[in-house]
């Protein structure tokens, strides 16, 4: 019962600082696991993790959670990232960021999850936009309702 900290922004032993997140390729927009590697974040993160990590040997899974997460994976709400030690299939569930850029006219606030199988990815999200509207035209599209 190995248990890490993991920070939001976590450094390796020589202080370079390294990312547990899914990323996107900015070029082709390729969903990718960056765990624990020197990935430059930036505006490419779909996802991070953060809390503690730790392996299960009954799923061959690193798992990042909280510790409340971690004592009851499968009952207990809440954001994580696993990685399978033999298949290296890779799941996220929190916060996505899709890439608008930030203070843009149209902003999202977009939670779900991410899964990573080699070439294939599945992202399952609920997604909020919120944008400027006009008072008219809203009035106006209740009226013809």
């Amino acid at each position: 019962n190995i248990e890490i900290p993991i920070s939001e922004a976590p450094v390796d032993v020589d202080g370079n600082r390294i990312t547990t997140s899914i990323l996107f390729k900015e070029r082709n927009l390729e969903p990718k696991l960056a765990f624990f590697s020197s990935d430059v974040e930036g505006d490419n993160v779909f996802l991070k993790a953060k809390g503690f990590l730790t392996y299960d040997k009954k799923s061959n899974e690193y798992r990042i959670a909280s510790k409340e997460k971690l004592e009851d994976f499968a009952n207990v709400t809440g954001d994580y990232l696993v990685v399978n030690r033999k298949s290296c299939k890779s799941k996220g569930l929190g916060n996505i960021k899709i890439g608008l850029p930030l203070g843009g006219v149209v902003e999202s606030n977009n939670y779900g999850e991410i899964s990573l199988n080699g070439d294939n990815t599945s992202i399952k999200m609920s997604m909020a936009l919120m944008f400027p509207f006009s008072e008219e035209a809203l009035n106006y599209g209740c009226e013809s309702i």
